[in-house]
């Protein structure tokens, strides 16, 4: 509480009463400024939900005497030298003595008269910043015809006011979203009394909260207040979107629910002037060809507006030479000039005939349109037919891209250019296409030598069990391959390594995106549910891992070395053996200790290829590690502390659906447990994956296996663990701020 008597410094802070938020001083990122700021007191990631100094902010120096006290009747921020930063700046009669200002658990600082606090004189809540809190209003105030607006930060390191807003239209029952506080580009839509038309996530009967509109004689507002724990906010963010950002605990981050406009092409002028949004770009905003960001600060902030600028300025006078480049594709600029034009050729010709007023044009539907700055342009998708083309004046050092406004052909020095290219790239071809060929008939030739000219046949040893096999399936109409060792040359490549799962170059596992890892996981899990419970033969693998997973050039599984399996009877579950085989760290704990055998020693181990899929490392990687022992150790840890999508391979955080990742990391400790009994059976397994339920058994402490643990008699097809590629595993992923 601030008093009278009581008042907060530059190296202090006070709590709300239930710990929820904080109030005091920040200097976001690297910016050498400090601000007076509202935050969340228990979310790792510093967010800020409110500023009170956005548009004057303090200096090093300032911090050493500033305080936020009650003076004259409001809450102000001053210096020792009565520098003023920051006041409620409202009049009224109340002596300072009764007055206080608290932080209450909602996140609204109110100042309030300390005698009579039910209704407070100021409030953060009527004057806010970028963040819309639950139980505040974004209102329409009839009596004032005033209404409450958010503004967002200007970059990610500035919260001076930016150039998007959001304000009620009280007519039509929504918020609008403008550019530069005048250029509607967005809405929510109208209110109908659950939700609002264009955000229907924003409804009256959410699970996490209640959205609602109030219309008095007063005033006109929307309001939400939450169902539950969650932590929820709106926040206009510096792209110009409206999002609407949930605290997901076991991520540690903020997760966008959704957000309006739904892309950020479709804010108003989102890049700025010269500059091209594309929403299948990496990055959406860049410059047009020939230009450059005016401040490579501020694009590093996310800050686009600013837009770019001409790397050379124009050499305007000489009427006879002249460059444009061609633009396809894309939604025409607003505010152009329309001009009389008969042809394109003309239309070309006014342009240039106007160096210093003419940027850019377009001969669209018989209309020749000049703009002298070109905001707001956007590219259009491949397939999507409807764009135009606009045309760019090039500076002299980039005319080798452009287009002859004389001829309407391209330029000579981009002929050559592109003719040389082609050139060198048809002689490459040719010359790959001859290496490769040859070393194919050198393949082919040493196969046929190796195997006499007579390929082996089928995996198993007994022929006829095998053709009786096949022929029964073909019955029910399964389709289990055959294939000869020639083949199986020619499709492994002489089994390199690099169709295996797990194996070749590290940089690939970039295009593993979630999906195709899922499939991955699905497929080896179908497989592996044919071989125990499908097939006539009931047989287990004994030594799945991921270097037997090939994977063919779609990607898809097959499980492949089945060397070591063993076919039992249908109503056989377990079997031993004195010499036990197989791979250190995918052998199940009874079968690397005591010989025993089953089809839960395959569930053990298809659980550690599922661990190992999901987070990019393997679990004989951990041996010189501090954190665990081994792959499953850590997931355990991970699990334990509710964090378990934290285990996720970091290159999966754009495509990851974590939902499904959590089945996947459930399911696979599960599979790893320590009793055979508690694990399930294959057939559940491909239930539990392919299930929409959340409610999934909690798994058991898994089995921790280490080379020490078996046996000096017992072989293995290595006898250390397999070099790997280290992924490290810390992800910091911040939404908004």
């Amino acid at each position: 509480m601030i008093s009278v008597n009581h008042s907060v410094s530059g190296n202090q802070s006070i709590v709300s009463s239930g710990e929820s938020f904080e109030l005091g001083f920040f200097k976001p990122g690297s910016s050498k400024n400090y601000y007076l700021g509202i935050w969340y007191k228990n979310v790792i990631t510093q967010t800020i939900v409110w500023v009170a100094n956005r548009e004057k902010p303090l200096s090093a120096t300032d911090m050493n005497s500033v305080e936020l006290k009650v003076l004259d009747g409001n809450l102000v921020l001053i210096t020792e030298s009565k520098n003023l930063f920051w006041s409620t700046n409202i009049s009224n009669t109340i002596s300072s003595n009764t007055l206080v200002a608290i932080l209450s658990d909602d996140g609204n600082l109110m100042l309030s008269d300390g005698s009579n606090s039910t209704t407070p004189l100021w409030q953060s809540f009527d004057n806010p910043t970028d963040t819309w809190l639950p139980n505040a209003k974004v209102k329409y105030d009839k009596r004032t015809n005033t209404t409450k607006i958010l503004t967002s930060w200007k970059n990610s390191e500035d919260p001076s006011p930016g150039i998007f807003s959001v304000e009620m239209d009280q007519s039509n029952k929504q918020f609008l979203i403008k550019w530069n506080r005048t250029e509607l580009y967005s809405a929510s839509g109208s209110w109908n009394g659950r939700i609002l038309s264009l955000m229907p996530e924003m409804s009256l009967n959410s699970d996490r909260y209640s959205f609602t509109y109030v219309d008095n004689e007063n005033e006109s507002y929307f309001m939400y207040s939450l169902r539950n724990s969650s932590k929820i906010r709106l926040t206009l963010d510096v792209s110009g979107q409206i999002r609407h950002l949930i605290w997901a605990e076991n991520l540690m981050e903020w997760q966008i629910f959704t957000s309006q406009p739904r892309q950020p092409c479709e804010v108003y002028a989102s890049c700025g002037a010269f500059s091209i949004c594309n929403k299948e770009s990496t990055t959406f905003c860049n410059c047009l060809t020939g230009f450059t960001p005016k401040s490579n600060t501020e694009w590093d902030l996310n800050d686009h507006s600013g837009g770019c600028v001409r790397k050379e300025s124009l050499q305007c006078g000489d009427g006879k030479k002249g460059r444009f480049l061609m633009n396809p594709n894309v939604t025409l600029p607003e505010y152009s000039i329309s001009v009389p034009a008969a042809s394109a050729e003309e239309c070309h010709s006014t342009c240039l005939s106007n160096c210093s007023s003419c940027n850019a044009y377009a001969y669209d539907n018989n209309v020749c349109s000049i703009w002298n700055e070109v905001v707001n342009l956007k590219q259009l998708s491949p397939g999507d037919g409807s764009g135009s083309v606009i045309y760019t004046r090039l500076a002299v050092s980039d005319e080798a891209y452009g287009e002859d406004v004389k001829s309407g052909k391209f330029s000579l020095k981009l002929k050559v250019i592109i003719s040389g290219v082609v050139a060198v790239a048809i002689l490459l071809l040719c010359s790959f296409s001859y290496i490769y060929c040859s070393r194919m008939m050198a393949k082919k030739t040493a196969s046929q030598q190796s195997t006499g000219g007579n390929p082996v046949p089928h995996w198993f040893n007994r022929e006829k069990e095998a053709q009786n096999l096949m022929n029964e399936n073909d019955k029910q109409n399964f389709a289990v391959p055959f294939f000869c060792f020639e083949n199986i040359l020619a499709a492994t490549d002489d089994f390199s390594d690099v169709n295996k799962l797990g194996h070749g170059d590290p940089t690939l596992s970039k295009s593993l995106k979630w999906k195709k890892r899922l499939e991955i996981i699905l497929g080896i899990s179908r497989g592996l549910l044919y071989l125990h419970e499908d097939s006539r033969l009931r047989i287990i693998h004994r030594d799945l891992k991921t270097s037997n997973i090939l994977l063919d050039q779609e990607m898809n599984p097959k499980i492949s070395d089945f060397g070591l399996a063993r076919i039992v009877e249908e109503q056989t579950t377990e079997a031993n053996t004195n010499k036990v085989v197989g791979t250190y760290g995918y052998m199940s704990p009874e079968y690397a200790l005591e010989g025993v055998f089953s089809i839960k020693s395959d569930v053990f181990s298809l659980g550690v290829v599922i661990l190992e899929i999901v987070t990019g490392r393997r679990n004989t990687g951990f041996y010189q590690s501090k954190e665990a022992s081994n792959l499953l150790v850590h997931a355990w840890n991970y699990w334990k502390e509710k964090r378990a999508l934290h285990l996720l391979d970091h290159s999966l955080l754009e495509s990851c659906n974590p939902k499904e990742a959590m089945t996947c990391i459930n399911v696979g400790l599960l599979c790893v447990q320590e009793d055979p009994g508690d694990r399930p059976t294959m057939s559940n397994v491909v239930m539990m994956l392919h299930s929409e339920s959340t409610s999934l058994p909690k798994p058991n402490q898994p089995a921790f296996v280490s080379r020490r643990n078996v046996s000096n008699s017992s072989s293995v097809s290595s006898g250390k663990p397999p070099s790997f590629t280290k992924i490290e595993l810390t992800i910091t992923v911040e939404e908004g701020r």
